[in-house]
């Protein structure tokens, strides 16, 4: 029982390393990083149950936390036409780093929509971004930037409507694509009085939050 215990111990650890790299914000992952060497060194031996409950406690909470991350889907859709569109998206981020006031309650989160006729990628935040190194369109901004897919740094264009709250992909099957198959996103924006600040987006589950919405908007009229 208690060297059952410890196999699975030590699997939740090499799970809870990859929620690390794959997840913003699962910083119970790292108790595990600490406990590994207890459990080496007591590998075959019997663990007191204070020993036991911990890491009990802990393979708990680390599944809590790999499911919170995952992304969820939602949808909207007109039961007098039957016309609808669907959304999946990340759980939302802080910046990185923290920013100051009044920016500092600031998080963000990527997502795509589709409807019958089209899917589209954006990045959603709790209140409209007030960026730099922008170019003025007639009613939109466009933003130049830079994005990291893995270890691919890539140039990204977004546009966001004047005092919106979401900036939009000009390359949407491009972007779309690399959200399923890659396992990390960053992303830099220039923020005014902050300079660069970085959003990191986790990907768990993306492809399959996003399959799910293809399927919906399949059903749409």
């Amino acid at each position: 029982m208690v060297l059952n215990w410890s196999v699975r111990a030590r699997g939740c650890i090499k799970s809870a390393r990859l929620c690390k790299r794959r997840t913003s914000g699962c910083e119970v992952c790292l108790i595990f990083s600490l406990l590994s060497e207890s459990i080496k060194k007591n590998n075959g031996v019997k663990m007191n149950g204070f020993k036991l409950l911990g890491l009990l406690i802990t393979i708990v909470l680390c599944s809590y936390n790999s499911a919170s991350a995952q992304w969820k889907t939602s949808k909207n859709v007109d039961k007098m036409t039957g016309t609808g569109s669907s959304y999946a998206h990340s759980p939302s981020v802080n910046s990185d780093p923290a920013m100051d006031f009044p920016y500092n309650n600031v998080r963000a989160w990527l997502g795509v929509g589709c409807d019958e006729n089209s899917e589209w990628a954006y990045i959603g935040l709790n209140e409209s971004p007030n960026l730099t190194d922008t170019k003025t369109q007639d009613g939109y901004d466009r933003i130049k930037t830079r994005i990291k897919w893995d270890d691919l740094v890539k140039e990204v264009e977004l546009t966001q409507k004047w005092g919106d709250n979401f900036l939009s992909f000009t390359n949407d099957g491009y972007d779309i694509a690399k959200i399923q198959s890659s396992n990390t996103v960053l992303l830099e924006l220039k923020w005014y009085g902050e300079g660069d600040v970085y959003f990191e987006f986790p990907l768990n589950g993306s492809s399959k939050a996003i399959n799910k919405i293809r399927r919906e908007c399949k059903s749409y009229n």
